[in-house]
C-alpha cells in the first residue's frame, strides 16, 4: 500500500488518538476474505458438509472467513448460488436489524446485490434499485443466481424514488458511496482517489440520498445507514444534520450483542467496525426509526396476465413445484413477481419463467430459482465432478430423461439442459460460461 493520505492519518488520529497507530499497522496487512452461506439455498447444516468448517464472522449468522481457495467464482458452487463473496464488514449493518420481518423494503443503492441478497430473507417484497445502469445490471445477474424470487429491480435516481414512491416501504437501506476508507487495503487507487475534498463531496451526496430515503420511509419504519470509510463527515457528521432536518426519525440503539464488535463513538447508535478490533476492511451503520403511524400503500400496476397454458408444460418439466406467485407477461417472458411500482424504471421483476413464444423454453432464472429437490428431471454430479466443470464450459452431458430438465451440483441446481436419446444439449447462458480451467481448482 502507498502511503496512507495525510488528511485521513489526521482523522483517524483525532478519532481514535494514540490507537490510531494500531488502525495504521491494520491497513498495512492483506485484506480479510469472506463469503455469506446463502440461506435462500442452503441451510447451515449442508453448507458445513459441502465445505467443512470454516471459522464463523462473530457477528454474521450466515458468515465464514474464508482464505484460499475454496470459496472462488469459477467453481459450480458459486454458480449453483451456494455463497456470497462478501467483506465480512460489509455483512454487519444487516445484522442490525435485528431479525425483524418486513413486508416491503427498497435497497436504494443495491449494486452489486450482497446486501439485498440478505434483505430478500427477511422481507415479502424486495426492490433493488441501482442508478447507475451498468452497475444495475451486475445486480441482476447476481439476483438471478442467488435465486431471489420476491425481488424487482430498477435503475432510478434516489430523488425519483422519493417522488414515485412516498412513504411506501417499511424498510430503506442506504449503503452509501463513499470515500471508500475501508477499501485501502483492498484498492490501492481508493488511497491514490483519496483527498479531504472527496470526502466532503462524499458527505454531501450521501446527505442527498438520505433526505430522497427518508421521504420513501412509511410511518413507523426503519432506515438503515452505512458506509465503508472510517471518518465522522460521512458518517456521524451526516447522521447529525439528518436528524436536525428529520426530528420524526431517531437513532436506535446498537443491539447488546453487537456491542463488544464495534467502536462506539459519543453518536447514539452508531456502530463502527475497525480492522485492528476485528478481522474485516472496515464499516459504520446506524438503524433509525421514523415515528409511528399510517403508513401509506406503495402505487403498483398489474402486468398483463400470461396467455396460453403452454408455457406450464415446460415449468412443469423443470420445477416439481407449482408457480409460486401468479403468472404475468414482461417484455416477451412469463414472469413470476410482486406487482410493479408505477412511475419506475424497472430492469428486472421476480423470476422469468418461460419465453412467450408458440414453442415456450424455460428461462435459466427458473433453474437458478429451485431449490435442492425441487426440480423435476434432473442430472446430478457431486460438486467437484469433472462433469459440472466442463458443463460450464458450455459441453453437452449424458441424461436418462427426454425434455427439459436441471443440471444439480449435489443435488443444487445449477442450469438447464434439454436431453433426446441420452444427450442433454446444453443450455447454459453463454454470458455466464466458466472460462477458468479446472486444474486451477
Amino acid at each position: 500500500m502507498n502511503a496512507l493520505p495525510p488528511s485521513f492519518v489526521g482523522e483517524m488520529r483525532g478519532l481514535l488518538g494514540t490507537e490510531a497507530d494500531d488502525l495504521f499497522d491494520a491497513l498495512h496487512r492483506p485484506p480479510v476474505r469472506g463469503v455469506r452461506r446463502n440461506a435462500l439455498k442452503v441451510s447451515a447444516d449442508d453448507f458445513a458438509a459441502l465445505f467443512g468448517p470454516f471459522p464463523r464472522i462473530p457477528y454474521a449468522d450466515d458468515g465464514y472467513y474464508a482464505d484460499g481457495d475454496a470459496f472462488c467464482g469459477y467453481t459450480p458452487a458459486h454458480h449453483a448460488g451456494l455463497f456470497y463473496i462478501q467483506e465480512p464488514g460489509a455483512q454487519f449493518p444487516v445484522r442490525l436489524l435485528g431479525g425483524r420481518r418486513f413486508r416491503r423494503a427498497l435497497d436504494l443503492c443495491a449494486a452489486p446485490g450482497g446486501k439485498s441478497g440478505q434483505l430478500a430473507c427477511f422481507c415479502d417484497e424486495l426492490y433493488a434499485n441501482e442508478p447507475v445502469y451498468k452497475r444495475a445490471h451486475i445486480l441482476c445477474g447476481n439476483l438471478e443466481r442467488l435465486g431471489v424470487r420476491n425481488a424487482v429491480v430498477t435503475c432510478n435516481r434516489p430523488d425519483e424514488y422519493a417522488a414515485a414512491a412516498a412513504g411506501s416501504f417499511d424498510l430503506v437501506v442506504v449503503d452509501a458511496p463513499c470515500s471508500g476508507e475501508g477499501m485501502f487495503r483492498k484498492e490501492p487507487a481508493a488511497v491514490e482517489a483519496y483527498s479531504a475534498a472527496h470526502v466532503a463531496a462524499c458527505a454531501v451526496r450521501s446527505s442527498a440520498i438520505l433526505h430522497s430515503a427518508a421521504a420513501c420511509v412509511g410511518e413507523g419504519g426503519y432506515l438503515l445507514y452505512s458506509t465503508c470509510t472510517f471518518n465522522r463527515s460521512e458518517n456521524e457528521g451526516v447522521l447529525r444534520a439528518f436528524l436536525q432536518a428529520h426530528p420524526d426519525f431517531s437513532a436506535l440503539p446498537v443491539p447488546p450483542e453487537l456491542r463488544p464488535h464495534v467502536y462506539s463513538t459519543d453518536f447514539e447508535g452508531g456502530a463502527r467496525l475497525l480492522p485492528h478490533r476485528i478481522d474485516c476492511e472496515g464499516q459504520f451503520a446506524c438503524l433509525l426509526q421514523r415515528a409511528d403511524g399510517e403508513r401509506p400503500t406503495l402505487k403498483t400496476t398489474a402486468l398483463p396476465a400470461a396467455r396460453g397454458k403452454e408455457w406450464k408444460a415446460v415449468f412443469s418439466q423443470v420445477s416439481a413445484d407449482p408457480p409460486w406467485m401468479p403468472a404475468s407477461e414482461m417484455r416477451g417472458k412469463i414472469v413470476l413477481s410482486p406487482r410493479i411500482p408505477v412511475g419506475l424504471n424497472v430492469l428486472a421483476a421476480g423470476v422469468a419463467v418461460a419465453t412467450v413464444d408458440k414453442l415456450p423454453r424455460p428461462c435459466h432464472a427458473l433453474a437458478a430459482a429451485l431449490l435442492k429437490g425441487h426440480t423435476a428431471h434432473a442430472v446430478d454430479f457431486a460438486l467437484d465432478a469433472p462433469e459440472l466443470y466442463a458443463y460450464l464450459k458450455g459441453e453437452q452431458l449424458s441424461a436418462d430423461f427426454t425434455g427439459w430438465g436441471v443440471v444439480t451440483a449435489a443435488g443444487f441446481p445449477l442450469g438447464l439442459v434439454k436431453a433426446s436419446g441420452g444427450t442433454a444439449k446444453n443450455h447454459y447462458p453463454k454470458g455466464l460460461y466458466n472460462r477458468i480451467d479446472p486444474a486451477r481448482r
